[in-house]
């Protein structure tokens, strides 16, 4: 079940350092992602690349991610755009 003040919290621990957070952002977002990727992609396979490469991006690029802005929306950005190209 989704929960934005936990998202919000392991968003801040995780671009603190603690990767263990790492798990919970994925826990909390995945449909999301998944059902933003499938209808752009159109396939299962090519789906689930995408979804990896979104993660792999959160994790390399949470140093750009701002408190002040949304996680949910961060993610969505990152997943809808990488789903485009």
């Amino acid at each position: 079940m989704f929960d934005n003040q936990r998202l919000i919290n392991s968003m801040k621990k995780f671009k603190n350092g603690d990767t263990s957070a790492f798990d919970i952002i994925y826990e909390q977002t995945y449909r999301m992602v998944y059902y933003i990727i499938y209808p752009i992609v159109k396939n299962k396979a090519a789906a689930e690349d995408v979804m990896q490469n979104v993660y792999i991006n959160i994790f390399e690029k949470i140093s750009w991610y701002h408190d002040k802005n949304s996680p949910k929306a961060w993610i969505a950005t990152i997943a809808r755009n990488l789903a485009i190209n």
